[in-house]
């Protein structure tokens, strides 16, 4: 399985909020230099983020960003959700009707359908030093 630029950007930078999570706010500008990521794009990442509940942010001097839930219960596949656009669908269709008739969308559903819960099965945060553990 491949990751998209967004989604391992994402995953990063969550990796690296959880691990100074614990020392209060975390500034963006701090993540951008560890992670070498631009500002612009991290701030695009952390708005889906945030519209998503992954993360809180606090504006203003001092202001930063914090863990959104617990980490144990945020996993890869929330954070590729949160980031990564929806499938492009084929021209032409037009109607949510007419997608879901089409064999290719079914199969490309279910592909999709499989593939999130392989990655929610595989990967979820946890509080130890290495930040994620396997499951599986």
């Amino acid at each position: 399985m491949r990751l998209s630029t967004k989604g391992r950007y994402a995953v990063v930078a969550m990796i690296d909020l959880a691990l100074r999570d614990h020392a209060g706010l975390v500034a963006l500008s701090s993540i951008s230099a560890r992670q070498q990521v631009s500002m612009s794009y991290l701030e695009q990442l952390f708005g889906r983020l945030r519209r998503c509940q992954l993360v809180e942010s606090t504006r203003g001097p001092g202001g930063g960003y914090a863990l959104g839930r617990n980490p144990e219960r945020i996993t890869v596949a929330d954070i590729i959700r949160a980031v990564d656009d929806p499938a492009p669908v084929p021209n032409g269709i037009t109607t949510a009707a007419a997608r879901t008739q089409l064999p290719v969308a079914s199969r490309w559903k279910s592909f999709g359908h499989a593939s999130t819960r392989r990655r929610s099965s595989v990967w979820k945060t946890s509080p130890c030093t290495n930040c994620w553990s396997s499951s599986a």
